[in-house]
């Protein structure tokens, strides 16, 4: 169990932050630790000279040395994985014109070598356990229709945020596919009519892969394990357990399998636990330990691209290594075959955003981060621990702790204090609601709080009910009562913060957030004028159309709001801030980008029409090209103009 201080850096941060400083940025995602544990890798992404893209390279660490650059990083090289005796390593690398396809590379050095040539490009590699051929997921040679033809829709579930355009889902989907490294033979193994959400290998002819029965039940977030042979393609299902399943391992003996699931999550919000079940038919998932702990990561970050798996990891005694959330952080947990969760590594005051572990999980590789430096990676062999990346330099950071007992419900928050602010003066202070509502902010870095601290504001940030990290009740504690008892929190939180520290100015205050932050943002200046100003990011207005355009309304809009369409629209209508709006007089900027399916740019348009016949100050900036996760992945250039609106307009209002 570790403890302290993290995170050596001989890099040292600019005078003072400001928004060109997110294209500095190095992120890292997707380590990976050979067989043997001598060997780690992981993804270092940044932003492009332009400014309009970004360049990724796989970094290699070699027994616990710094970690030196193994590709070029022209393209996006991603999704690194060791062969079993650890001599080669395959990755996927796109490139402005190509999709990314699937090389392989000796870790001695070289060149790497193309294996694929797919049109649609290829995902998720994993190596078979003997070495000799590689599995992973593609739609093969499909390729989007570009010549203007009308689309036929006739299931629910027909598009996706992140697709672009207008987000139509593929009607190829994603299959399980290999490649043999001996013959060269590039094959499609599955025909399934849903794509497949994860998979990993049994033996040399069998896999175990997770999806949806079919495209009707995927509507309702179902997931079952099939088994298929790789020589034949013939395809069992395993379980109907009609609950969410992600994130499968096999245990090194080829007889069982863990996952994250949550048996009810299309019913109510809940948190995934560790499960695992036999590699049968009618297998049963049984819940590998009844502590009260999310098992994965919700805690968000700006400073995330990439993959950050939750994968559990097993162990030659029948236990496993699992990522969990404990408040606003991740910690790495033994769980035992009695059930018990045993910390192995957790940080204070740090999150752990994802790890990997050798064959016999005596080395354990790590992504840490805090709320001054992003993530960095770790490795832990032993009793010792060696940090083999330098990416970013650490800010000074001052941080303070809130944390509340309300209706049963803990509602844990921090205050960032902004830098170089004078003994006696007080600050405004910006309020940042997290998205979801079920993820958490935390001990990671926040690069935009990093950035209003720079210039002045205390931002204050907080876990009220409905977030994850203090157990299941705790995040199910607003489903169907949305802007009740989480409204309360919030302004709870914001009285505390006032009240307990004194170099804040209550009369100088925003209300910000994005997603589920975005509605409460909407909620909250149509239910009190307290706040100076306001900005509501990728938001919901109208629950009623929402249902309707998201591409999860459908299904989110009755299991949060216990509201459906036609017959529930009422309840819809009366959770609508829109409904309110007449009562907004605080200045809203509205930020949403324009290929948004999760939360549609409809959303913003009606709420900036509300206001502005309201006469209310109003300022709607639409980001073209961009879809749900502009703040975390979009095109650099982009997400620096969002971060520089946010600064005018809370300067001219607050």
């Amino acid at each position: 169990m570790l403890n302290g201080t993290v995170a050596k850096t001989k890099r040292k941060p600019s005078a003072k932050l400001e928004v060109a400083s997110l294209y500095d940025l190095r992120y890292a995602s997707d380590v990976q630790v050979s067989a043997d544990g001598r060997l780690v890798a992981f993804v270092v992404t940044k932003a492009l000279e332009d400014r309009r893209g970004y360049a990724s390279a796989i970094h290699l660490s070699r027994d616990l040395e710094p970690a030196q650059a193994f590709t070029a990083g022209t393209g996006m090289d991603a999704n690194p994985r060791f062969s079993p005796d650890g001599e080669s390593l395959v990755f996927t690398r796109a490139t402005k014109d190509a999709k990314p396809q699937l090389m392989r590379m000796n870790t001695g050095g070289g060149e790497a070598v193309a294996l694929t040539t797919l049109k649609s490009g290829v995902s998720q590699p994993r190596f078979s356990r003997d070495g000799s051929v590689v599995a992973f997921l593609s739609r093969g040679d499909w390729e989007a229709d570009t010549s203007g033809a009308p689309r036929v829709v006739t299931t629910l579930r027909n598009k996706e945020n992140g697709l672009g355009g207008p987000g139509l889902i593929p009607e190829t989907p994603l299959q399980l596919w290999t490649h043999d490294l001996k013959t060269g033979e590039t094959k499609q193994v599955t025909n399934h009519p849903v794509s497949l959400e994860g998979f990993d290998w049994v033996d040399a002819d069998r896999l175990v892969f997770l999806a949806a029965v079919s495209m009707d039940a995927s509507t309702s977030w179902g997931s079952e394990a099939f088994l298929v042979r790789r020589k034949n393609g013939k395809t069992k299902q395993l379980t109907r357990f009609q609950g969410s399943m992600a994130q499968i391992s096999v245990s090194p003996d080829g007889t069982r399998a863990a996952v994250l699931a949550d048996a009810d999550f299309a019913t109510q919000t809940g948190d995934a636990h560790v499960h695992t079940f036999n590699l049968e038919e009618n297998a049963v998932l049984t819940r590998s330990s009844n502590a009260d702990v999310l098992a994965g990561n919700t805690v968000n970050s700006d400073a995330h691209f990439g993959a950050y798996s939750a994968r559990a990891h097993w162990l030659s005694d029948g236990a496993l290594l699992a990522l969990h959330q404990v408040g606003g952080r991740g910690v790495v947990m033994r769980v035992t075959a009695k059930g018990k969760l045993e910390p192995v590594m957790d940080v204070s005051n740090a999150n752990i955003a994802t790890f990997t572990a050798s064959s016999d999980g005596a080395t354990i590789a790590y992504l840490l981060e805090t709320p001054a430096r992003p993530l960095e990676v770790f490795v832990k062999r032993g009793k010792r621990t060696v940090q083999v990346s330098d990416l970013n330099p650490a800010l000074p950071t001052t941080l303070e702790t809130i944390r509340l007992e309300r209706d049963g419900y803990v509602v844990e928050g921090w205050v960032m204090k902004p830098r170089g602010l004078k003994p006696g003066k007080r600050c405004p202070l910006v309020l940042n609601v997290h998205g979801g509502p079920a993820t958490a902010w935390g001990h990671a870095y926040m690069h935009e709080f990093q950035l209003l601290a720079a210039h002045g504001y205390a931002v204050a940030f907080t876990n009220i009910r409905g977030s994850t990290g203090y157990g299941d009740a705790h995040t199910a504690g607003n489903g169907g009562t949305y802007f009740q008892g989480d409204f309360d929190d919030l302004m709870a939180f914001t009285d505390a913060a006032i009240e307990r520290f004194d170099w804040l100015d209550g009369k100088r205050t925003a209300v910000v957030g994005g997603s589920y932050g975005g509605v409460m943002t909407n909620w909250v200046v149509s239910h009190t004028t307290r706040f100076k100003a306001a900005i509501t990011d990728r938001c919901i207005s109208n629950w009623v159309s929402f249902h309707g355009t998201s591409d999860i309304g459908y299904r989110f809009a009755p299991r949060e709001l216990g509201g459906d369409v036609p017959g529930g629209a009422d309840r819809l209508w009366e959770r609508s801030p829109l409904r309110y709006a007449d009562a907004v007089q605080t200045p809203v900027l509205i930020v949403h980008s324009e290929e948004d399916h999760r939360c549609p740019i409809e959303q913003a348009e009606q709420w900036f029409v509300a206001l502005k016949r309201r006469d209310v100050p109003v300022r709607f900036v639409r980001i073209p090209g961009e879809n749900h996760e502009l703040s975390r992945s979009g095109r650099p250039d982009r997400r620096a103009a969002r971060l520089t609106e946010y600064l005018q307009w809370l300067e001219q209002w607050v």
